[in-house]
């Protein structure tokens, strides 16, 4: 695991993190934390509460179903109340049980709810909180799989697909805000599913991933939080409107050998 020291990097910052209770969204918790930020955590799963209280002082939780309006609220409110305000939203939560060509209307519809209109509805919600602060950063987290075609995969990469294009629209709609809205595409990271399939061990991960990635091997969560970190920081000030491939150089080998290492995953999945 990458060691982070404590920097200065985005002092005075406070920042909500969906889906922050996750195996990545608690790395991309605990980096803006390292860089000096306060972070409330939202997530449906009450194993946020551990997270935070890991964390320390500078982190909160609170119990946050994304396609609830009042509860999405409620987050944002409860940021504002901890910590004084709000300059920084990570849109993480999501959901990724694929049926594929299969899927029914319920079940796209379910899918994009999550992760689509959710993340959009939050950022609507967060601007005036950013207003008060004089502008902001968004971090919407996509995926690689957004670009490209894998099999029996369709609600999820979809999904993502969308949210690439709302990234680059609200860039430009919340720009007069002075809001910056960027996307990260994680390539395969050593994360929950993925540790489910191959039974938590990393080295059969790794050759998998290897044939994906031109770094061969998965991606870790703390290079994920890295990413997050430095596009909600003064370092990323002329960048708005991108999305950032976290993957190890997956997107510049294109689909062929990504559709290879799902395969794999699956067929380890099924044997499970």
């Amino acid at each position: 695991m990458k060691e982070h020291l404590k920097s200065n990097e985005l002092d005075g910052r406070v920042a909500v993190v969906t889906g922050g209770a996750t195996l990545l969204g608690e790395a991309i918790s605990r980096a803006l934390v390292t860089a000096g930020a306060k972070v409330l955590i939202g997530d449906c799963d009450p194993a946020g509460q551990g997270v935070a209280e890991e964390l320390g002082p500078d982190a909160a939780f609170v119990r946050t179903d994304v396609i609830s309006d009042t509860e999405l609220d409620m987050c944002l409110q409860t940021a504002e109340n901890l910590f004084g305000g709000i300059d920084i939203l990570v849109n993480g939560a999501a959901i990724h049980d694929e049926k594929g060509v299969s899927a029914t209307r319920e079940e796209w519809l379910r899918f994009m709810n999550v992760n689509l209109v959710s993340p959009v509805l939050l950022i609507q919600k967060v601007l005036p909180y950013f207003q008060t602060r004089g502008g902001g950063a968004v971090v919407n987290v996509a995926s690689g799989s957004a670009k490209q075609a894998l099999p029996d995969q369709l609600l999820y990469p979809t999904s993502k697909a969308a949210l690439l294009y709302v990234t680059r629209g609200l860039a430009l709609n919340c720009a007069p805000l002075n809001v910056r809205v960027n996307s990260i595409s994680p390539g395969i990271m050593w994360s929950s599913p993925v540790i489910k399939m191959t039974e938590g061990d990393r080295s059969i991960a790794d050759q998998i991933a290897s044939s994906a990635h031109i770094i061969p091997r998965c991606g870790t969560p703390e290079e994920l939080g890295d990413a997050v970190v430095f596009l909600c920081s003064s370092r990323s000030s002329f960048i708005t409107g991108a999305d950032l491939a976290v993957d190890g150089g997956g997107a510049a080998l294109g689909a062929v050998s990504k559709a290879s290492v799902m395969k794999q995953l699956a067929a380890l999945y099924e044997a499970g």
